[in-house]
């Protein structure tokens, strides 16, 4: 059996291995401390329109993570016979 899945809403990676650590990557698990605090704003300025901007500016940065992460994925795919070249 795998790895339990990503816990960031619209993630379908697997999560690390480690049951302490809940999200396939650092990016992952900052967006999810994100939508918390997101959250928490909406309890705090209800009123004010910009909550709306903030909810929607974030979730469009999730969605573009997300996309990012399956378009390498898909190009990673479309060449098995290269080897993989890990740079920083």
């Amino acid at each position: 059996m795998g790895n339990p899945r990503c816990r960031r809403e619209g993630c379908r990676r697997e999560a690390r291995k480690s049951s302490k650590y809940p999200h396939c990557c650092p990016i992952c698990a900052h967006l999810d401390v994100e939508f918390d605090r997101v959250r928490d704003m909406f309890l705090t300025y209800d009123d004010d329109p910009r909550t709306t901007d903030v909810w929607t500016a974030l979730v469009e940065a999730s969605d573009a993570w997300t996309t990012y992460l399956e378009t390498r994925r898909a190009l990673v795919a479309a060449y098995p016979q290269r080897q993989r070249r890990t740079t920083h």
